[in-house]
C-alpha cells in the first residue's frame, strides 16, 4: 500500500485532473500489480487479493455480513 500511496500522491500532484475518488483509485492501483489483472474489487475479492482478516477490514466485514443476514431472511 505504500507504492499504492506514492502513486496515488504522484498522480494527484502531475495530471491535469486528480483522481475524483481516492479510495477508488487506490483500490484499483492495487489491483493492477496483482498476478491476473481484474478491473472489480468483487472479483479481486474472489481471487484472495484483499485479506479480510486484517483489523483494518473490521468495518468492511460487519457491513458485508448485514447484507448476509438480511438475504437469509
Amino acid at each position: 500500500m505504500e507504492c499504492v500511496e506514492a502513486f496515488i500522491q504522484c498522480a494527484a500532484t502531475k495530471t491535469s485532473q486528480p483522481p475524483r475518488v481516492v479510495s477508488k483509485a487506490k483500490a484499483h492501483a492495487f489491483l493492477s500489480v496483482m498476478p491476473v489483472l481484474v478491473t472489480s474489487v468483487g472479483i479481486g475479492a474472489k481471487n484472495g487479493y484483499w485479506n479480510f482478516e486484517h483489523d483494518c477490514m473490521a468495518n468492511v466485514v460487519d457491513f458485508l455480513r448485514q447484507f448476509a443476514v438480511v438475504a437469509q431472511d
